[in-house]
């Protein structure tokens, strides 16, 4: 079967958005990392950064908010200390 152009484009635009994806996540992670901020989860297995975390794709606003949570609770342990 011959695959139709504009599914072609469709292919070639969800890998390029892919990579885009991958690109800022691990921009976000490595300045949590810089910044000492924990993005591993309760559960062995979740991290936030790792490429194996299913979340960003499927729930990308939980991810964000768990993301922003993490930090601002780094954020507040600073003022703390």
């Amino acid at each position: 079967m011959k695959i139709p152009k504009y599914i072609s484009k469709m292919l070639d635009r969800q890998t390029h958005l892919g990579g885009k994806l991958l690109d800022v996540n691990l921009a976000i992670c490595e300045w949590c990392e810089k910044n000492g901020i924990d993005l591993s989860e309760s559960k062995p297995g979740d991290d936030l950064c790792s490429l194996n975390s299913i979340m960003l794709i499927t729930e990308p606003l939980g991810y964000e908010r768990n993301i922003r949570e993490k930090v601002l609770d780094k954020e507040h342990e600073n003022v703390k200390s």
